[in-house]
């Protein structure tokens, strides 16, 4: 058995960044730009194999990989931590912390084009230095090396820790305890070591036992209730035993234990909660005892028709009177193996607690094409944990979403991945789960705010296309509620949502916040202006000036920057990106966009970015909670007429129906008025151009032309301005096919 303490939540977009001098001229702000970038598309590789896909709604870990279980933790600062379950036993001890931050990772780690994991080594005294299964050693030192993991060889070092556990198993001893071969500890190459407050401090004794009795090697994570930055922190537990230096206050303490079979593999997971604990300033501080027996309560949930599950999440989500919010737990994916079970807890009497649990279940698949027809995705919250964790759902207890998928004919016949995620009060959205499913499926969801979204089909080959991961910021469903939503109607081009909710839980793509402005593109979309999308096979080039200067960019990531030392303004500030898809779409095949809006420098608090969503500009400062503006981008929304699932045109006349708008979030934007939209069509490739009938007025415009001949090229062309000095200028070619 081991202990970690773990919860994931959304790896929200954040920067870090090397500050100019505070002077907001076009030469500084061009000069220091964020050195990394965490954002929508970004891939994280793990030391054990496995591969995490950040998205704005948080994490989507691929099939495919060794784990399927995984402890998590999201400190004070932001960063979200993904630990499998073979690594718990020796994370924060021989495996610092540092390896499974995905934050981190996708923020500096893994700037390298190979993604590769840059490790340091130590190995204990008179022990000669020797790789550990799946880590190459670049350079040797005494006692210490250098080295690195990818992708795959981190399946090689998944399978050596699971041989460890088990190694431990037959010998009666507690799982971790037999040591990673010499190995003293390893981390990502540039972390430090955490800096503990100068605080008069009390002696904490932690005492620790298994779901066997026994006691544990592992984890506790304590949070200070008072105030979380004065102490949070990870604490080893050895022998069933952590002594802790803490300023005396208030504590919460939570602690995940996992049972291991014989081969190595978790078998069980058991979430201990001890919500309120008083550290006193003068006296004896009494011991805490933290037994994994007392998660007794199991969860689970009985749907109308039958389902089986797929991914199950239980977080403890804790705000402190002052500081930010952490929030701890685990979950399981793809196999429903690894039942969690949590120990009854009350409301907390310091701060905040909640519980989440999260569970996505599906139906049974079609014999002729392996996919399923329907799946549930159900979200439970209370702040305390109930001993009683079931639920049954009727049919009127949930809404019911018809997804209807449309695709470009070159992915025309593969199953999509259809997923959602609760928005979670506090922290937001943290996973991102679905299953493989046809064309046409139904969604069924228990009532309150959820981000959706498909992905795929993903490549089955080198050269193979594959689909966009779409995504839409949340929609609040009621139970009774029948809906239907088209994904994937072209075009896929880059936007920047408009959602209808204030609290979308995404990502803002243009604001300013903390003296930074970030921009932000997502490269694909689709006919709704809330959906906005990563397309993974794509080559995308980008550029962002500041008052006609170039801002340099980060060699790595998605196509965005943080600007920072801006200043008050006024700046004229534009983006351009390009996008192409060489790997064999038909449709969407590049696009063109270039938009350009006017910085003021004045706060405008209707353009002040809601609670509930993510501001890149102040996470790359430091201050999340400073406020944060939206910037007055322009983007386009389209409904082409009378296409096909697969759109393909259907009539010999096209039309197209434009809806012009700003960035925003529940209306939270740019109200300035559209002045002006002119579409324009091309059927050579660009090398011509005719404008076509655009009527209409305040951002709502429809344009007709006719269709040339099935298998000629169209390119389309819009270009829209608003009061303020904002234009776009957006070209798709091949949006669609021409029947």
């Amino acid at each position: 058995m081991a202990a970690a303490v773990a919860a994931f939540t959304a790896p929200e977009a954040s920067a870090v960044s090397t500050l100019a001098p505070a002077t907001p001229t076009a030469s500084s702000a061009g000069a220091a730009v964020a050195s990394a970038f965490v954002s929508a598309g970004s891939r994280v590789v793990l030391p054990t194999g496995d591969t995490v896909v950040l998205s704005a709604a948080g994490a989507q870990v691929l099939p495919g990989g060794p784990s399927q279980a995984f402890s998590t933790y999201r400190d004070t600062s932001g960063d979200s931590y993904l630990v499998p379950a073979e690594a718990v036993p020796f994370a924060g001890r021989l495996l610092d912390l540092s390896l499974f931050d995905v934050t981190r990772l996708a923020r500096t780690a893994q700037s390298t084009a190979d993604g590769r994991i840059p490790v340091s080594l130590t190995f204990g005294a008179g022990v000669t230095p020797s790789a550990p299964a799946g880590v190459t050693l670049t350079a040797v030192s005494g006692q210490t090396a250098t080295g690195y993991l990818t992708l795959a060889s981190g399946t090689a070092f998944a399978a050596a820790l699971r041989q460890q556990i088990a190694a431990d198993k037959a010998a009666g001893r507690t799982v971790g305890s037999g040591g990673l071969g010499g190995l003293s500890s390893m981390r990502v190459v540039g972390a430090g070591t955490p800096v503990t407050p100068d605080y008069p401090m009390r002696i904490l004794q932690i005492n620790a036992v298994g779901a066997d009795g026994a006691p544990l090697d592992g984890y506790v994570n304590l949070i200070n209730t008072d105030d979380s930055r004065k102490m949070t922190l990870n604490e080893p537990i050895v022998d069933g035993v952590a002594r802790v230096a803490l300023p005396a206050g208030n504590y919460a303490a939570y602690l995940n234990d996992y049972t291991f079979d014989s081969q190595g593999m978790a078998s069980a997971d058991a979430l201990v909660a001890v919500n309120d604990l008083a550290v006193p300033a003068t006296g004896d501080v009494p011991a805490l005892t933290l037994d994994a027996r007392t998660a007794t309560a199991p969860f689970s949930v009985t749907t109308p028709q039958p389902a089986t599950p797929q991914l199950s999440v239980q977080q403890m989500i804790r705000t402190p009177t002052a500081g930010p919010t952490v929030a701890v737990g685990a979950f399981e994916i793809f196999s429903g193996t690894v039942p969690i079970t949590m120990s009854p807890a009350p409301a907390a009497k310091v701060g905040e607690f909640l519980e989440d649990t999260f569970l996505n279940s599906s139906g049974p698949t079609t014999a002729s094409e392996g996919t399923y027809q329907y799946q549930y995705f159900t979200d439970f919250e209370s702040d305390h944990v109930d001993a009683d964790q079931t639920h049954h759902l009727a049919s009127a207890d949930l809404a019911a979403e018809a997804e209807d998928i449309a695709s470009d004919p070159a992915l025309a016949g593969g199953a999509h991945t259809v997923g959602a995620t609760p928005m979670v009060p506090i922290v937001g959205p943290g996973f991102q789960f679905g299953v493989q499913m046809p064309p046409k499926s139904t969604s069924y969801f228990t009532p309150g705010p959820w981000v959706t979204g498909v992905s795929g089909p993903w490549a089955s080959g080198p050269g193979k296309p594959q689909g966009p991961n779409l995504l839409t910021g949340a929609r609040i469903f009621h139970a009774g509620q029948a809906s239907e939503r088209t994904w994937g109607q072209a075009p896929s081009a880059p936007g920047f949502g408009r959602y209808p909710e204030a609290a979308a839980g995404m990502n803002c793509q243009a604001c300013v916040g903390a003296g930074n402005m970030d921009l932000e593109f997502y490269d694909a979309g689709d006919s709704h202006p809330d959906t906005i999308g990563d397309d993974f096979d794509d080559v995308d080039t980008a550029a962002f000036y500041w008052n006609g200067q170039q801002v340099p960019q980060p060699q790595f990531g998605p196509p965005a920057v943080i600007v920072p030392n801006i200043g008050t303004g006024p700046a004229t500030v534009r983006a351009v990106l390009d996008t192409d898809h060489p790997a064999g779409e038909k449709q969407s095949t590049n696009t063109h966009t270039d938009v350009t809006f006017q910085y003021t420098g004045q706060t405008d608090p209707s353009a002040t970015l809601p609670d509930g969503n993510y501001c890149p500009a102040t996470f790359a400062a430091g201050q999340q909670s400073a406020p944060c503006q939206i910037m007055p981008i322009l983007t386009i929304g389209y409904q082409y007429g009378a296409l096909s699932r697969t759109n393909v045109a259907l009539s010999p006349v096209q039309s197209l129906v434009l809806d012009i708008g700003h960035h925003s979030f529940g209306g939270h934007g740019s109200h300035a008025p559209i002045t002006s939209a002119q579409a324009s069509v091309s059927f050579d490739g660009g090398s011509t151009w005719q404008n076509v009938p655009t009527l209409g007025a305040d951002g709502h415009y429809a344009a007709l032309w006719r269709n040339p001949a099935p298998g000629t090229s169209v390119t389309v062309r819009v270009t829209a301005t608003d009061s303020i000095g904002g234009m776009i200028t957006q070209t798709v070619a091949n949006p669609y096919t021409v029947g």
